[in-house]
């Protein structure tokens, strides 16, 4: 910094006044007074050099925060977004598909559960440290740890429903192919051909084949 830079010229005028002192020079009282006023006047500037520095760090760490925190913030944003649309699947193929997007959504949430962590921790070094807007800080992140808990509480819930949806799902599918085979065979069944006695031995091995099916 500037004032490092000017520490040895700082040096040598009070060596040069304590060498003019130890000399008995005529105007020591005077060169005392001068020695005594531009040490005071280095220590108020020092002071006041390292409380700005202390103040600009503290913004930037602020700035670093609050980044974080909006990142954490949109992340959250977009699977709020997806949990909002309540869509379950109108089809097994379709709840198959948000079965395997949630599962995505869940690998990326062991990533999103550090950075959260990250944050909380940042904040209470924050915190702890007296940071000038420590007020601020602390009142987001109390709002981000909550909104995570309660989009983790959200997706646990979704995940469960469209285990429901899947289930449900199969079974239509089940009754709708056990339906289409009843419907076949009630048209075997209903046929009353076989009151005509022509090709009796081939009407008899479809029907046995009808049971065997």
């Amino acid at each position: 910094t500037d004032i490092d830079a000017h520490k040895a010229a700082f040096q040598a005028f009070q060596v040069f006044g304590q060498q003019l002192l130890s000399a008995q020079h005529y105007a020591e009282p005077e060169i005392k007074e001068k020695l005594d006023a531009v040490q005071a006047e280095k220590d108020v500037l020092e002071k006041q050099w390292q409380a700005r520095k202390q103040r600009l760090d503290q913004c930037w760490e602020l700035q670093v925060f609050n980044r974080d925190a909006e990142q954490a913030e949109a992340w959250m944003a977009q699977r709020e977004n997806w949990l909002a649309k309540e869509d379950v699947g109108a089809s097994l193929d379709g709840v198959e598909a948000l079965i395997k997007r949630h599962e995505d959504f869940d690998k990326s949430l062991v990533t999103q559960e550090e950075k959260i962590a990250g944050l909380q921790e940042f904040a209470n070094q924050l915190i702890q440290a007296r940071h000038y807007d420590a007020a601020a800080v602390a009142e987001r992140r109390a709002a981000v740890l909550a909104r995570w808990s309660k989009l983790k509480a959200a997706l646990v819930a979704r995940r469960s429903k469209l285990g429901e949806s899947q289930s449900l799902q199969q079974f239509s599918r089940d009754a709708d192919e056990a339906e289409a085979w009843m419907a076949e065979k009630m048209q075997t069944a209903s046929d009353e051909s076989y009151h005509d006695p022509t090709n009796l031995q081939g009407k008899l091995q479809k029907h046995q084949a009808f049971e065997a099916g």
